[in-house]
């Protein structure tokens, strides 16, 4: 698991969604409620491995985060009908930088990853 790191992202949601539902049956709540926390990491990650596989470079690749993450934001409140007023995207802009930073570090990580595995390879027939 620490060469892949999506297995491990895989098995923090799933021991996550299991134990929101082990406290939703112990409060009588509906079996999924509250675990959109643990969605949201598996998307995180998934925006992060994106921006990796899009580009390499870290300008990029932050850009890349920071717009789907502000995207993500924008259709979830359309789908909700939570949009108030321009100040509401204001604030979507500025918690996209916070979930594009995370997405970003992951995006940084995963490249590296890939370029010491390229390397590795490169190296080996040499």
């Amino acid at each position: 698991m620490r060469r892949k790191p999506g297995y491990s992202v895989l098995s923090t949601v799933t021991i996550l969604i299991i134990a929101q539902m082990i406290i939703n049956l112990l409060r009588h709540a509906p079996l999924f409620s509250n675990s959109f926390y643990a969605l949201y990491i598996l998307e995180v990650y998934f925006i992060g491995y994106l921006a990796s596989v899009i580009t390499s470079r870290k300008g990029p690749q932050f850009l890349v985060c920071f717009i789907l993450v502000f995207l993500s934001f924008l259709i979830a409140s359309i789908f909700e009908k939570s949009i108030v007023d321009y100040t509401t995207i204001i604030l979507f802009a500025l918690f996209s930088l916070l979930g594009g930073s995370g997405s970003f570090l992951i995006a940084i990580d995963t490249t590296k990853q890939k370029n010491s595995t390229v390397y590795c390879l490169t190296s080996a027939y040499s």
